[in-house]
């Protein structure tokens, strides 16, 4: 079964969840507003592919939060961080990040 997660009335997931509706794909649906994410979720799913994935850069919120200077932000703080793992041989457990 697939998990759809998003917010129900986002033009993207409703658009995927009629496609899973009308091909008869099993499906549970996820919404954020009601059951939030947190941060080890967040962590899981970078394991297995990128920020870009994750974020709808399309999306109003993504817009209005300012979103893509804040992930510019955390790309060059997450390069910083590989780069200090490679030079010190090791991975972060836990990095505090503070953007102004």
């Amino acid at each position: 079964m697939i998990t759809v997660h998003g917010i129900k009335n986002c033009d993207s997931v409703k658009k995927a969840l009629k496609f899973l509706q009308e091909n008869g794909i099993e499906y549970s649906f996820r919404d954020f507003k009601i059951s939030p994410i947190d941060c080890n979720e967040i962590k899981e799913w970078l394991d297995h592919t990128t920020i870009d994935k994750l974020l709808n850069s399309k999306s109003t919120t993504y817009r209005k939060l300012n979103l893509k200077e804040l992930k510019e932000k955390l790309d060059i703080a997450l390069e910083r961080i590989r780069q200090l793992e490679q030079e010190l041989g090791c991975r972060a457990v836990a990095v505090p990040l503070v953007f102004k």
